[in-house]
């Protein structure tokens, strides 16, 4: 008798607004065995690499581990395919609980003791994951995806009254997935290792929204400000100033400051966040 999991995704519009819905019973299948269910929220209805969106999963990898959490052994892992709204594989509950936990996701994961990680090669395409710690036996499970990257959205720099900023240069150098040391620890969401990028300009011009589209590691990120303020006749040029942000994962985070209006003053950042969902952030020089 051929095996099958099924999936069953259902494509809620916001990560930031999804709920959970208790976990119902799971159709029974032959002779009374019973699939494994999954419904899926949280997730956009796409993912994105950083040329051309994907409108929906047609595949995604889930790894089953079994025993108490932080002492857990691999069970399975297998590639899940979309067949109409399911999602078909070859696994069924096992006749009594095994503390089974759950790891999805678009990219190759492994797993220890701690429990499931995700390895990105770089930071290429947009890689969502879910964890379901604790599942209900025999039920439908539901597994929230989240977007593991952060992402750069607008930033705007603007001058203090009365004054006019030239030369204006923000850049931030951000952290990579390098394929060989980074890891996203999903039952914890948390990032070890990484490389530094280069150095990257995010604005150069004052009083505008400069538009950004940079991806990078979730954290906190020291921001580098350089520019020429004058006002009449008074120019004070070579002025820098440093400051920490923390830019969080699966949003596109969009900064404001406002420049001081001296170079002993301090200067203040603001980061707020749009879709993937919404963050704020402040940071002061």
């Amino acid at each position: 008798m051929k095996r099958i999991l099924i999936l069953q995704v259902c494509i809620l519009a916001a990560l930031a607004s999804c709920t959970r819905e208790s976990a119902t019973p799971a159709p029974a299948g032959e002779n009374g065995i019973v699939p494994i269910v999954f419904q899926a929220e949280g997730l956009d209805a796409r993912v994105d690499t950083k040329t051309t969106p994907v409108t929906a999963l047609n595949t995604f990898k889930v790894l089953c581990t079994k025993g108490t959490s932080g002492n857990e052994t691999s069970v399975w892992y297998v590639d899940v395919t979309k067949s109409s709204n399911n999602y078909l594989t070859n696994q069924f509950w096992p006749n009594t609980d095994q503390t089974y936990h759950f790891y999805a996701s678009n990219a190759d994961m492994g797993y220890q003791q701690s429990g499931g990680y995700i390895k990105p090669a770089n930071m290429d395409t947009d890689v969502v994951a879910a964890y379901k710690g604790s599942p209900t036996y025999k039920a439908t499970n539901n597994l929230s995806f989240e977007h593991i990257f952060a992402r750069v959205g607008t930033v705007r720099i603007n001058a203090p009254t009365g004054y006019q900023v030239t030369n204006l240069n923000v850049s931030i150098t951000p952290k990579v997935a390098d394929g060989n040391v980074t890891i996203y620890t999903m039952a914890t969401r948390t990032w070890s290792g990484g490389a530094n990028g280069s150095a990257t300009s995010i604005s150069n011009t004052a009083n505008m929204d400069i538009s950004n589209d940079l991806w990078l590691l979730p954290g906190t990120y020291e921001l580098t400000a350089t520019y020429t303020m004058s006002r009449g006749e008074w120019v004070q040029s070579g002025i820098t100033k440093a400051a920490n942000v923390t830019l969080q994962m699966g949003k596109i985070n969009n900064i404001t400051a406002t420049l001081p209006a001296g170079d002993a003053s301090e200067i203040v950042f603001t980061v707020s966040v749009t879709e993937w969902a919404p963050q704020s952030v402040t940071a002061t020089f």
